[in-house]
Formats: C-alpha cells, structure tokens, sequence
C-alpha cells in the first residue's frame, strides 16, 4: 500500500512538473513577444488542450499501433478478460484483508 501510494505522488509530482515546465516555456516566449496575461493564458491552455487531444494519436502513429477487432483473435481477447477478473478480484481480496486488519487493530 505504500508503495503505491509513493508511486501515486511521484506521478502527481512529474504531471506537476510537465505542466509548470511547459507553461514557464510558453508564458516566456509569448512575454518575450510583448503579449499580455490574459493572451498567454488562452494560448496556453488552447495548447494543453490541444496536446491533450492528439496525444493518443500521436502515439497510435509512432509506435504503429494496430487496433484489433473482437473476432481477430479471440484468444487474447479471452486473456484479458480474464485477466481483467483475476485483477478485480485481487483488489477485492486486498481490500478485505485490509479493512480486516484494521478492524484488529481496533
């Protein structure tokens, strides 16, 4: 559990960090150029947004992802679902044995 919680911080921490970083970059240029505040923020959150946006096709693009369709192959499909159930129920038995725990403690 703490070590997903420290994980979970270290992703917080890095998304944090992209956005500050990106925003300093832009909020420089655009000041640089003579823009206003109120322009820098539109534009900066135009970009997020649009980055946001095409990111997954950006990705799809450059690793040559291929979607594939339900009867294509069934077997791996079958896999994650399995997969899938076996996960739920992990967390599930997790969740018990903490709530367990707790209530030993107690």
């Amino acid at each position: 559990m703490f070590m997903a919680a420290t994980l979970t911080l270290k992703l917080y921490i890095a998304l944090f960090l992209v956005f500050a970083i990106g925003f300093g970059v832009i909020t420089t240029v655009l000041f640089l150029l003579g823009a206003t505040f109120y322009i820098i923020l539109v534009f900066a959150v135009f970009y997020f947004a649009l980055q946001w946006y095409i990111s997954p096709t950006i990705i799809r693009f450059s690793a040559r992802l291929r979607y594939i369709k339900d009867d294509e192959m069934p077997w791996l499909h079958e896999i994650a679902k399995n997969s899938d159930k076996q996960i739920a129920s992990a967390k599930c038995v997790c969740f018990r044995q903490e709530q367990e725990r707790r209530h030993a403690c107690d």
